[in-house]
């Protein structure tokens, strides 16, 4: 499934680790690098149509908690900065509702389950590179081009079912907990950046810096429904869409001496998707069904501690 990305990935990774040495044998080099712990929600939800009706079924993953571990590393060459944001978060908590209707607008409810959604994991890698303009001695602009990759690897167990019509639909679960629920679902939001960073340093020992951003995107979502006899495992379904998103941050740094400084960042994110295709897959592999994906939207909050060495 990420096959297609690891090779990318190398690739950047190669350039950020000969960026450093590349520097320093031109002899103008400034590094930070910028390790942080912190605490993140997420959130995420999605819908399809089908049978006759714009909403059929919708899922929605609420209040996703994780801790995260993060950097926020820049190398400069002069006016060039070349900047690396990547984070890992491991889901600690987070509720999921799974939502299906006979008629249009979320109308004629016949199925829905509250799961709880408190494992996966959540990626992030934004690389990006800008050139530096001084505005005064003080603050600098920094207009960046970059790529981002970020993934939400969610769960649905432990199934509740909370409203049910199985006259109707006579495989809808009657009302209350069941057992053996322990789907999957797996999106990945990927596309090309731009941005700004404007960096003001009020005091000797004090920097703020602030970035904002906005992404073109491709959106791939793959879903494994493990109740589901009549769809493959583990690819019961696949999403696929394009859409846009933008990203914000805030972080301070205070000096302890010339090489270590400690502060704080926040980093918010809104991801969301124009409409595209769902394709099910039967057990054998053929496809069963592609309908009309109505769109996805994700939403991230992170804040972090944070350590930095510049060298």
């Amino acid at each position: 499934m990420l096959r297609g990305q690891g090779g990318k990935c190398a690739v950047l990774l190669s350039v950020l680790l000969a960026w450093p040495c590349a520097a320093a044998m031109a002899g103008e080099v400034g590094s930070n690098i910028n390790l942080g712990v912190g605490y993140r929600v997420d959130k995420l939800d999605w819908s399809i149509a089908g049978n006759g009706v714009n909403m059929l079924s919708e899922l929605t993953w609420k209040n996703i908690t994780s801790y995260q571990l993060q950097t926020d590393s820049r190398f400069t060459m002069k006016h060039i900065v070349l900047r690396l944001h990547a984070d890992y978060g491991w889901i600690v908590s987070g509720k999921n509702q799974d939502s299906d209707y006979d008629g249009n607008n979320r109308t004629q409810e016949f199925s829905r389950s509250n799961n709880n959604a408190g494992a996966g994991y959540l990626y992030d890698f934004t690389p990006g590179l800008g050139y530096s303009f001084s505005i005064s001695p003080s603050i600098s602009v920094i207009p960046q081009v970059g790529i981002s990759y970020h993934i939400q690897h969610l769960t649905i167990r432990n199934g509740l079912q909370t409203v049910s019509n199985p006259v109707n639909h006579p495989k809808v679960n009657t009302l209350g907990a069941f057992s053996g629920l322990n789907s999957s679902y797996h999106s990945r939001w990927q596309g090309g950046w731009l941005g700004t960073e404007i960096r003001w340093q009020p005091g000797n020992n004090l920097k703020l810096l602030g970035s904002a951003a906005y992404h073109w995107i491709d959106y791939r979502g793959e879903g494994n429904w493990n109740l589901r006899s009549d769809f493959a495992h583990p690819l019961s379904f696949l999403q696929t869409a394009r859409g846009s998103g933008i990203t914000l941050s805030l972080r301070a740094d205070y000096a302890l001496n010339q090489a270590w400084s400690v502060g704080f960042d926040s980093d918010y994110q809104y991801f969301s998707t124009r409409a595209g295709t769902d394709t099910v897959f039967n057990p054998n592999g053929s496809v069963n069904s592609v309908t009309r994906f109505n769109g996805a939207n994700w939403q991230s909050w992170a804040m972090q501690m944070h350590g930095a060495l510049k060298f």
